[in-house]
């Protein structure tokens, strides 16, 4: 889980923190997703920080930069419990945000 050995509330959503490297794989196996969602392509694809939230799964609220200007898009991004099969829904996606806008869930 991308929020080891942080303090999680459950329910809530965590502080925003620097991309991991999980992070960074949990947004590419969604990229098609997004990519469908915005109706464009990237430049680039890059996870710069993230939040989550402990529900029945986990949700991620990711900062992705997609271009080499700033551009960002905060993508929310729900994965199952294992037990559910641990499958990765993009389920929210708000566009034209800057590296510096602070990401707020939903």
């Amino acid at each position: 889980m991308a929020t080891e050995g942080k303090d999680v509330i459950l329910g809530g959503w965590g502080e925003e923190t620097e991309a991991t490297p999980e992070v960074q794989e949990i947004c590419d196996k969604v990229k098609e997703q997004v990519q469908t969602t915005t109706g464009g392509t990237f430049t680039m694809y890059k996870a710069l920080k993230y939040r989550s939230q402990i529900v029945a799964g986990t949700n991620y609220c990711v900062k992705i930069q997609i271009t080499s200007a700033g551009d960002c898009d905060h993508v929310t991004i729900f994965q199952a419990l294992p037990c559910n099969g641990g499958d990765l829904t993009v389920t929210d996606v708000q566009e034209k945000k800057t590296i510096s806008d602070p990401i707020q869930p939903w």
